[in-house]
């Protein structure tokens, strides 16, 4: 005869549990309490509050919502991939989220509406390539992106497939413009990405943009990006990520690798380390692989920059539509990673 286990009662809550169990979790740190000793969010603020200004209301409004408790939940966003509805859930169930934030439960707290507005504002006044800047070059004060050794690579970040016809993708890829008929159906037209291409690499197909990246060779911080549409050539924003007074050797992968480029490159003062590639009846020598080799040991470093946010963050597939916010996205993106980078390299706040 079996025995009946023995299981913890259930207690009834006292007046002082919930008390106890706050400050039981605030003794506890999380990877969140670490940003907040490696970034200093306070010196975003002026930028952050240049466009929200708002029309003045008459008395008796709500007050608007700090502009570093949003950004700081945008930042939330990214680093746990979350849509404005699971932001919203989030930052009300999790207490490390409302301790990352300065909230209490007594606080008000953010909506989905109120994050998607915040975002909008600083993606359309690009607020958040000026954020991303301002941490760049507290990093380099740090002397963290002082080497002269840069990589360059491009990745690809793919958004919602559109489910058009041949004819609709044609008109769209010879115009750049929405095909007439789709004025038929506003609320359809507002769902699709003009913005947005296809592409194909290594028999795989892909949807959305490119976001094409300056790394320092030895932090793998990100310094520079742009971002284009999935079927840009990555060797065409090259030479725009270089600053010959910065940047004094490069490396890249062979899809860089052109006479004119290497011309430029040499023009510029900037040594080029660009992988060869065999042509047809002109296969590699052994010269040639060797150098390979030797290049590719430096420029797989950016790989983990990409492994990394794909990885931790799950930041190469976003979900938005047109380019405007998909840069908003991507430079968000970018941010975070170089904020989570940087924990991994310095120990003090960021002065």
């Amino acid at each position: 005869m079996s025995m009946k286990r023995k299981t913890i009662p259930k207690a009834s809550p006292g007046i002082f549990d919930y008390q106890n169990w706050v400050e039981s979790l605030a003794q506890q740190s999380s990877p969140l309490d670490r940003l907040l000793e490696i970034v200093d969010f306070e010196k975003f603020r002026a930028v952050l509050e240049a466009p929200i200004t708002r029309e003045p209301r008459s008395p008796g409004g709500r007050p608007a919502y700090d502009a570093v408790l949003m950004f700081k939940v945008l930042v939330l966003q990214r680093l746990y991939g979350l849509s404005d509805d699971q932001a919203e859930f989030q930052i009300r169930d999790r207490f490390s989220f409302q301790r990352f934030l300065g909230l209490s439960v007594a606080d008000r707290m953010p909506d989905a509406k109120t994050i998607w507005k915040y975002r909008e504002d600083w993606t359309r006044t690009q607020t958040v390539e000026r954020c991303f800047g301002l941490f760049r070059d507290q990093l380099t004060a740090k002397g963290l992106v002082e080497n002269p050794g840069k990589i360059v690579d491009a990745t690809f970040v793919e958004v919602p497939k559109q489910r058009n016809t041949p004819d609709e993708n044609k008109h769209i890829k010879a115009n750049k413009e929405a095909p007439a008929h789709w004025d038929d159906d506003i609320a359809m037209k507002r769902q699709k990405d003009i913005d947005a291409e296809w592409t194909k690499k290594n028999n795989q197909t892909y949807f959305g943009y490119k976001c094409h990246t300056l790394v320092s060779s030895m932090s793998k911080l990100i310094e520079r990006y742009t971002v284009t549409g999935a079927a840009t050539h990555d060797s065409q924003e090259f030479l725009s990520l270089i600053l010959p007074s910065r940047d004094k050797e490069v490396w890249a992968d062979s899809a860089y690798g052109s006479e004119m480029t290497d011309e430029a490159l040499t023009a510029m003062g900037v040594t080029p380390h660009i992988n060869r590639k065999g042509k047809r009846g002109h296969p590699l020598t052994d010269e040639d692989k060797a150098y390979n080799r030797e290049v590719s040991r430096i420029r797989a470093r950016v790989e983990h920059v990409f492994g990394a946010m794909t990885n931790s963050m799950n930041a190469m597939r976003i979900r938005c539509i047109g380019m405007v916010r998909a840069r908003g996205i991507i430079g968000l993106n970018n941010l975070v990673y170089n904020m989570l980078r940087a924990g991994q390299l310095l120990k003090p706040k960021i002065a």
